[in-house]
């Protein structure tokens, strides 16, 4: 009976293996530029270009990591240098757009670099903007040299540049084909107007009145685009939540009346949910995190007036499927939150014994994967490992990538149910293009070398009739670690017991059939088991 359940078991679970547990696997070790290059993601293609100096683009294959040669972008000598280095990479009818960069003083431009062809697109701007593109439309949002509010432009790549409209907000978003941008009557900050282009006409959406109104945007669910429109007052401060559909018909979702003000954007997703972040004005300056829920009109203050969120870079990446992710610099914490309180907390907490500063940062080094989030170090910090950490809702892991030096994981990119990093070594000389497979934990780190204490175990019986295992390691182990996973990425309790330096007595629950991963963790090494109970 035990064998005919085993065998359920076995064909009900591996419809689950592949979506659950992911494979961390190297997929190009030797990219050109040494340590230097990049990778971005666009329209679901993986590039490469090799440096910030210029070089051969590439098309990574998503499956082999073998690269096409595109055409080459022009090489720049000092002072000049590339300044898109992630989240604003563009690939449209064979050509790349990028910014350069003129250290010594002004011209910085942005072009559009083709295989036998370079058109120059802006002169005179400040080099820090972005580029983004709907379609086949590209937009470029910088400030001219003089660096007087930004102004927003839009190009096919094959008519020249349309100015669209100045003194344009910091953000963008992206519904419906077209792009919504705020802009503000200059200097008046606070009275402002929303509209939506399509890269040729622009189109008034709102139109604020009086000089303490502010927008913020949300971004699109269903067709529908959100967005926030503050009157901050003494005492009370009133924020409208309204929707713009597809044809531009605008109407009021609901009102809020705070003690705070909704001015920084704030997220969509969960299903019908929207993550508004709000301000208070008056000590001790607490910041709000509002989920709005669409299908029964009702909001929740996850938060509870007791943090000090970093609100002004939330960002989509940091919502998942059914969870979101967000940073309290007071305390310094990372939390998680499925849009409720009481599955608002503290996340990651093992991080802590790494001494690493780990924040859901937007400079490519945060992404999630199903419900798991990804994330490093935004800097590389002498004092930290810069490592790639890796976890759920539940738990977060270090996976040290380099025995002996740091890893500098950056460049995360999304591509379906795959994402893909890059790290590069310690002397910048070689770069490594990882990838992960599914939306579950990894099995297996593929480039951290064994640690001594793993490199001989021995677990038995295996498979076990009661759920009890007996493990021993060859040499001296210290402040191991063990942790099991079930088929579906859910922890199962353990028992543990420590009969030597090298010896344990592990118990499952006797009634837990089936097959689980087994996990050793010590502060060197990481190893992963499959266990059986039958």
């Amino acid at each position: 009976m035990r064998t005919i359940f085993t065998c359920i078991c076995f064909l009900l679970f591996s419809q689950f293996l592949t979506a659950q547990n992911s494979t961390l696997s190297v997929l190009n070790d030797s990219l050109p530029g040494n340590g230097f290059g990049i990778i971005e993601s666009f329209q679901n293609k993986l590039y490469t270009y090799p440096s910030h100096t210029g070089g051969p683009l590439y098309e990574i294959d998503q499956n082999t990591g073998a690269l096409t040669s595109l055409l080459t972008i022009p090489m720049l000598t000092a002072p000049w240098e590339y300044t898109t280095y992630s989240g604003s990479f563009v690939y449209l009818k064979g050509k790349t757009v990028l910014a350069c960069h003129n250290n010594a003083g002004p011209g910085s431009h942005v072009i559009a670099a083709g295989a036998g062809s370079v058109d120059t697109l802006l002169s005179h701007i400040t080099p820090f903007g972005s580029i983004s593109s709907i379609d086949t439309m590209v937009y470029l949002l910088f400030s001219d040299s003089a660096g007087v509010r930004s102004k927003l432009y839009a190009t096919n790549l094959n008519s020249p540049v349309l100015l669209i409209d100045s003194d344009i907000a910091v953000r963008t978003r992206a519904g419906n084909n077209e792009m919504f941008y705020i802009k503000s009557h200059h200097p008046a900050v606070y009275d402002q107007r929303l509209y939506r282009t399509n890269g040729i006409s622009k189109f008034l959406v709102d139109n604020t009145t009086g000089s303490n109104n502010q927008i913020a945007l949300l971004g699109t669910l269903a067709g529908d685009m959100y967005y926030t429109v503050c009157h901050r007052a003494a005492g009370m401060d009133t924020t409208w939540i309204k929707k713009c559909n597809a044809a531009g018909v605008v109407s009021v979702v609901d009102t809020i009346m705070m003690n705070a003000a909704s001015t920084d954007h704030g997220l969509v997703g969960l299903g019908t949910k929207l993550i508004i972040p709000f301000k208070h004005e008056d000590a001790p300056y607490y910041q709000d995190l509002i989920v709005y829920d669409l299908s029964n009109n009702s909001k929740l203050n996850v938060t509870q007036n007791s943090y000090y969120i970093r609100t002004y870079d939330l960002e989509q990446t940091q919502v998942a499927a059914n969870h979101f992710y967000f940073n309290s610099i007071n305390p310094i914490q990372r939390y998680i939150s499925d849009g409720t309180i009481a599955g608002t907390k503290p996340y990651g907490s093992q991080a802590a014994g790494y001494g690493n500063d780990l924040t859901f940062e937007n400079y490519a080094t945060y992404h999630t994967l199903g419900n798991q989030a990804a994330i490093c170090d935004e800097f590389p910090n002498a004092g930290h490992q810069d490592e790639f950490y890796y976890g759920s809702d539940t738990g977060l892991v270090m996976y040290k990538l380099f025995q002996n030096t740091k890893s500098y994981p950056s460049h995360f990119n999304k591509i379906g149910n795959n994402t893909f990093f890059r790290i590069h070594d310690a002397a910048y000389t070689k770069m490594t293009v990882m990838k992960m497979t599914d939306c579950g934990m990894p099995l297996a780190n593929p480039l951290h070398v064994p640690s001594t204490e793993f490199a001989e175990l021995k677990l038995y019986p295996n498979p076990s009739a009661d759920g009890h295992f007996n493990l021993q390691i060859k040499g001296q182990t210290n402040d191991i670690q063990f942790k099991v996973t079930n088929l579906l990425g859910q922890q199962v309790p353990i028992e543990q017991r420590q009969l030597s330096s090298n010896t344990w007595d592990l118990q499952l629950p006797s009634s837990a059939l089936g097959v689980y991963y087994l996990q050793l963790i010590d502060k060197e090494a990481i190893h992963t088991q499959k266990i059986m109970i039958k």
